[in-house]
């Protein structure tokens, strides 16, 4: 008898672990797929971090996470979250731009920072950012932001 409940509760544990599990493999947010061009007074802005963050809308307090991609030698870029999620999240979003980019030398001293790209996008389309954009269900494939330095 012992034998049999001890089987039963193995079948049981092995039941709820694969109920579990089988609901952890997708997002709870519907993401779509983004790419766009990014030029700064006419010109494609290579190396530039794009970031999209979704905002808040109707009575959710849930946001979902925000996406980036880099842009090539032609300004362009595809987002991905920072899961791993091809897009980004349904959602009107602030976008926010930059070319800063430091790396620490030491890693004892945290004031050890290198520069390794001077920032080149004004201070206007970063954190915080004017720059807003909605993704709808079918995503965009052409989102444009054509920054000017003035």
């Amino acid at each position: 008898m012992t034998k049999l409940l001890t089987q039963q509760g193995l079948v049981f544990a092995l039941l709820l672990l694969t109920l579990t599990f089988a609901g952890c493999g997708g997002s709870p947010y519907e993401f779509a797929q983004v790419t766009g061009k990014v030029t700064l007074d006419g010109a494609p802005l290579e190396n530039a971090t794009v970031q999209f963050q979704p905002q808040r809308t109707g009575e959710s307090v849930l946001v979902g996470p925000g996406s980036v991609g880099v842009t090539n030698s032609q300004g362009e870029f595809t987002l991905r979250s920072h899961k791993g999620d091809e897009g980004a999240v349904v959602a009107p979003h602030v976008v926010s731009i930059s070319t800063f980019e430091s790396k620490m030398v030491d890693p004892k001293n945290s004031d050890a920072v290198k520069v390794v790209s001077k920032e080149r996008v004004p201070s206007r389309y970063r954190a915080p950012s004017e720059l807003r954009v909605d993704v709808p269900d079918d995503g965009l494939s052409d989102a444009k932001f054509e920054l000017t330095s003035k």
